[in-house]
């Protein structure tokens, strides 16, 4: 980089001195890449902060649900459980917000005040501070509106002959809201629904416990959570082109995604 500096006499304001500096294409080129990835940086530290409530039903979906059978109702609560802690993980995982505790916040309030019992050094920057919690724009909510389970059975011919196959099929609906804490108004509004269908062939002589497995339960959590967060980045940070190498287009979306 250099510096010259030039003197010209100005008929109405007399001498003028200018200051021009010149830079080496190699400088050049490394001032844009800094300020580039300063503005990287700056767009990272300033993703919104989001809030996921606990994943409910109605009371009419439970209600259901429990006059269908405890089993059919202890599917449901598995469910809605698991889904809280997928739903988190995703979000976390696309890399568009800061997801900040919704569903935890109770247990991390205990953790401070287990910190500020008395027990623990106050001096230590690990401690929780009182007044110190993150706070975010944005609040989903994610309410169960349908369940369904379905049962069905078929005779299929195959390699063993003609088996007998047992389909299940969980079904869900639900409506998404996200709220924007900092106006106190609705944002937006969604409703999506999942489905999920493991088949079973009966073995003669063997002896089946139970209708729906635990990987069958993880595996609609897993898609139904999936489905919760295509809907929030839908509303809140939509897919855009970021990137085309002549065969590859990339997109602003994480991998946890779809």
């Amino acid at each position: 980089m250099q510096a010259e500096f030039s003197a010209q006499n100005s008929p109405s304001d007399g001498w003028e001195i200018t200051c021009m500096t010149r830079f080496s294409f190699p400088a050049l080129i490394c001032l844009i890449l800094v300020l580039c990835n300063q503005d990287v940086l700056a767009q990272q530290k300033s993703k919104p902060r989001i809030a996921v409530q606990d994943i409910q039903a109605t009371p009419a979906v439970m209600d259901r649900a429990i006059s269908d059978g405890q089993k059919v109702a202890n599917v449901l609560e598995q469910i809605l459980q698991a889904t809280d802690s997928y739903l988190i993980n995703s979000l976390q995982k696309s890399g568009r917000f800061d997801v900040v505790a919704g569903s935890d916040l109770q247990n991390i309030l205990a953790a401070q005040d287990i910190q500020r019992s008395g027990f623990y050094d106050t001096s230590d920057t690990q401690t929780a501070r009182a007044f110190n919690l993150k706070g975010f724009k944005y609040v989903a909510t994610v309410t169960v509106t349908s369940f369904q389970l379905i049962n069905r059975a078929a005779v299929i011919p195959d390699a063993m002959g003609r088996s007998k196959y047992i389909f299940e099929t969980i079904q869900l609906g639900a409506l998404l809201k996200i709220y924007d804490v900092t106006q106190g108004t609705v944002l937006e509004t969604a409703t999506f629904s999942t489905e999920h269908e493991e088949e079973t062939r009966i073995i003669d002589g063997a002896v089946q416990r139970g209708e729906f497995s635990n990987r069958m339960i993880m595996l609609s959590s897993e898609e139904f959570a999936s489905d919760a967060t295509a809907a929030i980045l839908n509303s809140l940070a939509p897919a855009k082109v970021i990137g085309f190498d002549g065969t590859t287009i990339s997109f602003n979306r994480g991998s946890s995604t779809g």
